[in-house]
């Protein structure tokens, strides 16, 4: 056959001739013509169609890649992790199904959190990123992960991760031994085989080893840096390095800036710096301009910003002198569309509490809530004030409000004065109206008004004056009766009691934040010594009262004041004390002023110090230039330029001679003392004494531990010996060094 032909003709020819030598021809004329009008339509459907009508077709294997191409792009056209999610599902044999997977996996990466991680992991177990995702996930909570995962789904990396994550919680302590260093651990057991050269970082020596990565030297190789087990994490030139959170190192070398992950991974070459913000992705900087990414080295925004960084709930960029504010949802989802739009609508911002902040743009002023609602409009020439209910600003010349109910009771959003704090609201024009708690009773059409303190308002009106409190009493006012405020403050200045003085010719009363009276009587003077007692003036003498007006001090003495929680009570030039924690007379015999001393009292009589119990008792002689306890039990003691310790309950002398002396330890009151010539070391509990034999002894501790350094020089040999012993008292290493390897192994304290 020759020229223009139809499927119809070449079939039929084909059933007419079965044994034509043209066959092969016909057919591959057929399979081409039928494969040409499929592709005409480029639809998978089409595609699917001729696979499963021309099986054997030499182009049923382009038919069949085409239909797996086209299916694969109409099915995820949405771009949706969903649509990534569902085609794995609905078309698990197909071709595209590992793509679809990556790209579900970068799509997680943008939402970068431990649960995207978990899920993806639980639902491709096979994904060619499972040992990395697994890495990231133990590094992220190390308590969650082995809830998570068992040794059975990944048995050799689980295992790995278990027996780092065991050394992990020991703490280690480095070691010299024939001139390399080690890490053994608190029972004396080698953790680290001493094979290093030297330790990173002069902390090392000083301190327990606490981290899970460190740095080392080794001879002929790069520097390196390994976990607890040994294993190399990096090998290269190192600068510096630091462990910046959730699993990564930041290395400075000569060529610039990596970040690695502590499973070896390199997630970034060449940067110029790089930190985790808000605990969510990593802000990375090249070119002097940041970018955010993922833990696994997805970069999600372009190198355009200044600064990234988070101030409570919300995420702040800066470019040039504009800034952004926006909630992490709102940030994601731009990360999800790969399209982040911010609003660099401002140009400074005041954090008022997590979810709040005041916004400005040149003059201008508004105020931001982290759904990114502005609670108060941009306004200018007006400063925005907030309090725990109430929000309003103001300008030189007049308030303003925002409240949409009181707007439209009152007919306006402006007034001439305001008063605003947790409890109250009110505002004047002609007349002041009052709102008391945050949508409730409200109050019009009031002469006067004006806060005692922030628990008191004095309602001043012409038929009735009272005071209220924020519990809804009221407490009539006389129009002859004056009112003050008493208060007292913590040593930071914060007021942590507040009462109410209300006086009427000579009496005052005193009232509580309830507006209950707690006492009254006819004093000159009422001031608050402590959140619940009062000094009171009477006659000229004074005194002290608790909150029930119960009389703690007669008022009799010339002057009291507080030192310490003891009350100094000064009378005909003398001084005596109330111990305001125990509530109990000090008789003192001495001329001094009375300070805490354990269960004591220490004073001084002419130049000499000396304790007494309340009752006036010597308990330390007046003989001493300086006294300063150890604990109850107890004390030192000097005389000239030396140090005794003694038993506070008999004087009876445990050490003499002493010509100083250090804490060490504030477990168990551990002092380091020198007689002169050797130093020895003293437990307060007195349960172990090293005598003075020791050329220096020093600790090295951290919160629950500490092991103690001693050291014997033998200068005839000349050796240092080292002796590392736990608080115990049980040895974990003995070791003889010479000087130069003393020096290596030893840091300054």
């Amino acid at each position: 056959p020759s020229g223009s032909y139809n499927m119809s003709d070449l079939y039929s020819f084909l059933s007419s001739y079965p044994q034509s030598s043209q066959k092969a021809s016909l057919l591959y004329i057929i399979d081409s013509l039928a494969f040409d009008s499929v592709a005409h339509l480029n639809d998978w459907n089409a595609y699917w169609g001729y696979t499963q009508s021309f099986p054997y077709s030499r182009f049923s294997e382009k038919a069949n890649n085409l239909y797996e191409k086209l299916l694969y792009e109409e099915k995820t056209a949405g771009g949706l992790l969903s649509d990534y999610q569902r085609f794995t599902v609905a078309y698990p044999q197909s071709a595209f199904r590992q793509n679809a997977i990556e790209t579900i996996f970068q799509k997680t990466l943008n939402q970068n959190d431990y649960n995207a991680y978990l899920n993806h992991i639980s639902s491709y177990p096979n994904s060619q990123r499972a040992q990395e995702i697994i890495s990231i996930l133990y590094h992220l909570d190390k308590t969650t992960f082995f809830e998570c995962f068992t040794s059975g789904e990944y048995p050799t990396l689980i295992d790995s991760l278990h027996q780092i994550a065991l050394l992990d919680q020991k703490s280690l302590l480095t070691i010299l031994v024939d001139q390399k260093f080690g890490m053994i651990d608190l029972n004396g057991h080698m953790i680290l085989e001493a094979k290093y050269n030297s330790f990173l970082g002069k902390n090392v020596l000083c301190e327990l080893f606490e981290t899970d990565i460190l740095g080392v030297t080794i001879p002929s190789e790069a520097t390196q840096l390994i976990n607890r087990a040994g294993i190399v994490v990096y090998s290269g030139v190192i600068t510096n390095y630091q462990d910046i959170g959730l699993g990564f190192l930041k290395i400075e070398t000569p060529n610039g800036l990596k970040i690695i992950h502590k499973s070896g991974k390199i997630i970034f070459d060449s940067l110029q710096d790089a930190a985790i913000v808000g605990g969510k992705w990593l802000k990375i900087k090249n070119a002097g301009k940041w970018a955010l990414a993922t833990f696994t080295g997805k970069i999600l925004t372009p190198f355009s910003y200044d600064d990234i960084q988070t101030a409570g709930a919300f995420w702040i960029f800066k470019l040039g002198n504009h800034i952004a504010l926006h909630n992490i949802a709102f940030v994601s989802q731009g990360i999800e569309k790969e399209n982040l739009v911010l609003s660099l609508d401002f140009d400074d911002f005041e954090l008022l509490n997590d979810s709040l902040a005041i916004v400005y743009n040149q003059n201008n002023e508004a105020l931001l809530s982290i759904a990114g609602d502005f609670l108060i409009p941009w306004e200018s020439a007006r400063k925005i004030v907030t309090t725990k209910n109430y929000r309003y600003s103001r300008s030189t010349n007049d308030y303003k409000i925002y409240d949409e109910q009181y707007i439209d009771h009152f007919g306006t959003d402006t007034f001439s004065e305001l008063i605003a704090n947790d409890h109250w609201f009110a505002f004047k024009n002609n007349k002041w109206n009052l709102v008391i708690e945050e949508g409730g009773l409200l109050l019009s059409q009031i002469d006067s008004l004006f806060l005692v303190n922030g628990m008191s308002l004095a309602i001043l009106d012409t038929d009735s004056s009272y005071v209220l409190f924020p519990n809804g009493t009221h407490l009539t006012l006389d129009k002859k009766e004056n009112l003050r405020s008493l208060s007292y403050r913590d040593e930071r200045g914060k007021i942590v009691a507040e009462y109410l003085q209300k006086e009427f010719e000579t009496v005052k009363e005193v009232y509580n934040s309830e507006g209950v009276l707690m006492f009254k009587g006819a004093f000159e003077d009422i001031y608050c010594l402590t959140d619940s007692l009062f000094k009171v003036t009477k006659d000229k003498k004074q005194g002290l009262l608790d909150k029930d007006g119960e009389i703690i001090i007669l008022p009799r003495y010339d002057f009291i004041e507080q030192k310490e929680n003891i009350a100094q009570l000064l009378r005909n030039g003398k001084i005596e004390g109330f111990d305001l924690v125990h509530k109990k007379i000090i008789i003192n015999p001495a001329d001094g002023s009375l300070e805490r001393f354990g269960s004591y009292y220490l004073t001084q009589k002419n130049t000499s110090s000396g304790v007494i119990d309340e009752n006036g008792e010597t308990i330390i002689d007046f003989k001493y230039d300086e006294i300063i306890a150890l604990n109850d039990s107890l004390s030192w003691v000097k005389k000239n330029d030396t140090w005794d310790l003694i038993a506070i309950n008999d004087q009876n002398v445990i050490l003499t001679g002493v010509r100083k002396f250090q804490l060490l330890s504030k477990k168990g009151e551990v002092y380091r003392y020198f007689n002169g010539e050797k130093y020895g070391l003293f437990y307060g509990d007195q349960s172990q004494h090293y005598a003075p034999e020791y050329t220096d002894i020093r600790a090295i501790f951290n919160d629950d531990i500490t092991i103690f350094l001693f050291e014997i020089y033998i200068p005839s040999a000349p050796f240092h010996i080292l002796i590392a012993k736990n608080f115990n008292g049980e040895q974990l290493y003995s070791r003889a060094y010479r000087p130069d390897d003393y020096e290596r192994i030893m840091c300054e304290f």
